[in-house]
């Protein structure tokens, strides 16, 4: 119970800040692709390797320098992430088991639909939705916003291709009209051209947009886009990085020269250092 505990008690400071992330998926011509950006105080951002084990697929998640992850994407094109900032009556179900650890871990681990997700959600009680939001995205471009609502488990399943949650979700969703009006010339469909619904929904302030990651679930190649700067690109490719085995990566060593960023940091240093003793090290 020790990973619920943490990741449970994130959810609730994330509610006390109330900084909440931006997801979404669009998908057209067969093409899919899912996005975040993750709004938050810590700046110790990292993303982590799992290769292929037996029974399990090989996995990219994104995160913070306590290594619990914020979401991600595994071998099969499966995508989650989570926005938190809700207050629900949520409370445990009769009939449903408790899960000791990460049960989104299992499911990017064990599955490749939101179908074989959702069952999981229907068979396991998740305390996180008590604060939050799960959105969850297939290679087929099907998604679905798991949420806890007036009382009871809700799946809101995409009838389009496209679907946002979270700050500025709104903003981002008229900006993606513009890729799916019928009979009218488009944008390019790409990681190039949706990076700007990314852009629209970043936060600055206090609690920013520390990083964003575009997913081609279809290619399995991620997009990594550093602290609002999305003039410069990582591109990462899932099936290379799953040959080099488990790793981990401190995003600002990949955008060096971020002055935004660092400057941010100096500002922030004593509330940083306050609320997140564990970074010091940093320092």
């Amino acid at each position: 119970m020790k990973q619920v505990t943490i990741f449970f008690a994130v959810l609730v400071l994330a509610v006390q800040w109330l900084h909440p992330c931006f997801i979404f998926k669009a998908a057209k011509d067969g093409r899919v692709f899912a996005g975040n950006n993750e709004d938050y105080l810590d700046p110790m951002t990292k993303y982590f390797i799992f290769p292929r084990e037996e029974k399990k697929h090989g996995r990219i998640y994104f995160g913070f320098s306590l290594n619990y992850p914020q979401g991600g994407m595994n071998d099969r094109g499966l995508f989650y992430d989570w926005v938190a900032g809700y207050r629900t009556d949520w409370k445990k179900e009769k009939g449903k088991k408790d899960f000791d650890g990460n049960l989104n871990e299992k499911i990017m681990e064990e599955c490749a639909t939101i179908e074989e997700a959702i069952a999981f959600y229907k068979s396991y009680n998740m305390p996180s939705l008590k604060y939050a939001r799960c959105f969850w995205a297939d290679a087929s471009g099907a998604s679905v916003i798991i949420m806890w609502k007036n009382g009871k488990l809700r799946f809101e399943r995409s009838k389009t291709g496209y679907q946002g949650l979270g700050y500025k979700s709104k903003t981002a969703e008229a900006l993606s009209h513009k890729f799916f009006v019928p009979g009218k010339p488009a944008p390019a469909f790409s990681a190039d051209t949706l990076k700007t619904l990314l852009d629209a929904a970043h936060q600055e302030g206090g609690y920013p947009t520390q990083y964003s990651n575009l997913c081609d679930l279809k290619n399995k190649i991620v997009y990594l886009y550093f602290f609002q700067d999305f003039d410069r690109v990582v591109k990462i490719d899932l099936e290379k990085e799953l040959k080099k085995g488990k790793s981990d990566v401190y995003m600002i060593d990949l955008f060096p020269g971020n002055r935004k960023a660092l400057d941010w940091r100096k500002r922030h240093k004593n509330d940083l250092l306050e609320k997140h003793a564990y970074i010091k090290e940093f320092y």
